[in-house]
């Protein structure tokens, strides 16, 4: 009771009620930032924070405090209670915090997938997903050559990688969301620059989800119709571990896209199910050189460029058109040009852009 009494003498005039136990709920209106915040809980922790009397014994109250915000972390009054008292559950579990913000464990609960999945699927709904894109530079030409499409998320001053969401979209069937997502953004993006800038190709990554559900090919197709894009103007991206599936079934999916015009990619090659006979028993086009033979050249040399060349060397005897990503230093671009690979992917050149930065694409490029 003293406690309560307490609380209501410190917060007045504010509202002050009792949940339950020894949980307490303090409403503050019309606060414009974290800083205004501040005082109050100095004040309460200076005078609830004591030691109370009752009878002969002599108690020591502490303070474990969690806060959360309109509209910033919850939208409605009971998403609201809810996420302070997760903030306050987090500060008991910390002997050394007093209080704690919601939006402080949104960090620390970044990659649990229960958590992720909701912020996932609240972010497709949203349309806070983007795709931004990459340059590819021809080095021989110091131009231009194509634009790889990347799937971005950053929501409330928070970004996520793709290394840990897709696999989770995938797992949770969100993939097909995001895939008819980016193939919408980046049909709509092509048709425009192609109007405007003339022929660029765009690259698409497929997930092994994706590839072979039904659904595919009749959103592909209706997309090209709905933006009026020639398929030529794009290239889809694979990976190596689409080959686990039924190969026979993957070498007429492959056709069928070849058949509408698209062109094919091997991406990350040399790092999943790795065989040579898929290059020659599949209908690829473009090899694309994992970063991490490029990286591993800085460390172990003599270990990693002989088999960086011979993966130039290949390519080049199939005839298959080769690109280096990960590109981020002048020695590595030095190598891969005297190997004879010029077109070239990383952020020596250029990070992928957002969809506003693309007329000046060219402005990003490395002297």
């Amino acid at each position: 009771m003293q406690v309560a009494l307490n609380l209501q003498k410190a917060l007045q005039p504010l509202f002050v009620g009792r949940l339950g136990g020894d949980e307490f709920v303090v409403i503050l209106e019309r606060l414009t930032a974290t800083a205004d915040i501040q005082p109050i809980i100095d004040k309460l922790l200076e005078d609830i924070e004591t030691d109370y009397m009752i009878e002969d014994l002599t108690l020591y109250i502490g303070l474990s405090i969690g806060i959360a915000s309109f509209p910033h972390d919850a939208r409605t009054k009971k998403e609201l209670l809810a996420c302070a008292d997760k903030a306050m559950y987090k500060a008991k579990q910390q002997n050394n915090l007093e209080y704690v913000y919601y939006k402080e464990i949104l960090e620390y609960h970044k990659n649990d997938e229960f958590f992720l999945e909701k912020k996932l699927r609240s972010a497709i709904k949203n349309q806070e997903l983007a795709v931004h894109f990459q340059p590819k530079i021809n080095t021989q030409t110091h131009s231009i050559h194509s634009f790889e499409a990347l799937i971005r998320w950053e929501t409330k001053g928070q970004s996520f990688s793709p290394d840990i969401f897709i696999p989770l979209a995938e797992k949770t069937g969100l993939i097909k969301h995001i895939t008819q997502f980016v193939i919408s953004e980046v049909f709509n993006i092509a048709k425009i620059w192609q109007q405007q800038n003339g022929c660029h190709k765009f690259s698409i990554n497929v997930s092994v989800i994706d590839f072979m559900s039904d659904h595919l090919l009749e959103f592909i197709q209706a997309a090209i119709k709905k933006y009026q894009v020639d398929p030529q103007w794009f290239e889809i991206e694979i990976t190596e571990n689409l080959f686990l599936e039924k190969t026979e079934a993957i070498k007429n999916r492959l056709q069928e896209l070849i058949n509408m015009g698209f062109n094919i990619a091997l991406d990350d090659f040399g790092t999943g199910y790795s065989s040579l006979a898929y290059l020659t028993s599949f209908p690829i086009k473009t090899l694309k050189i994992d970063k991490t033979f490029i990286e591993n050249l800085e460390h172990d040399y003599d270990k990693n460029y002989p088999l960086l060349k011979s993966i130039v060397t290949l390519a080049q005897e199939l005839k298959l058109n080769i690109i280096a990503e990960g590109v981020e230093t002048q020695k590595e671009l030095d190598i891969l040009n005297a190997l004879g690979c010029h077109i070239i992917q990383g952020h020596y050149f250029s990070k992928a852009l957002p969809v506003e930065q693309l007329p000046n694409a060219h402005s990003h490029l490395a002297s």
